[in-house]
């Protein structure tokens, strides 16, 4: 067997792909918190709307830390040139799931923007766009995650 065969996986696996990992990682601890413990006052007041917003930029800086340090530890060791290294293959993955997180964003911004006027109100409709724009780049990083996986060459 040679040393090529008995490397980990893990070894194997691009930057990029990792990097995508990491955030889907923290946006579900995140932001899964986020929906269940923060808050939602009765109203749409001024500082009802101002509370809820300094939890979700509370919730965007942690998940931006938690990134940072696990991209600083998992990039450790590792040159800078190979972890800035974009090949052709890298930028079709990504212009795909960008193109597919668009489309996704577009159709929950009608959703929240011109259906759920008609049948929510309040605080409901501000939780759906807050989290359409988390699930648009948790879809976007999925499919990056994929297009590794799979090896879709573009």
């Amino acid at each position: 067997m040679t040393p090529a065969m008995c490397t980990p996986r893990d070894s194997e696996t691009a930057f990029p792909e990792k990097r995508a990992w990491i955030i889907v990682g923290t946006q579900i601890l995140v932001f899964g918190a986020y929906f269940l413990l923060a808050p939602r006052p009765a109203g749409l007041t001024g500082m009802a709307i101002v509370e809820r917003l300094y939890w979700f930029g509370g919730a965007l800086t942690l998940q931006g830390v938690m990134v940072g340090v696990a991209l600083s530890w998992l990039s450790t060791g590792m040159p800078r040139s190979e972890r800035n290294q974009r090949d052709e293959r890298d930028r079709a993955i990504d212009r795909r799931a960008t193109s597919i997180a668009y489309f996704v964003l577009m159709i929950e911004t009608i959703m929240v923007g011109v259906v759920m006027p008609f049948s929510h109100q309040g605080w409901e409709i501000v939780d759906a766009s807050m989290a359409s724009l988390i699930v648009a780049e948790a879809i976007r990083q999925i499919v990056i995650i994929l297009g590794y996986r799979r090896g879709w060459h573009g």
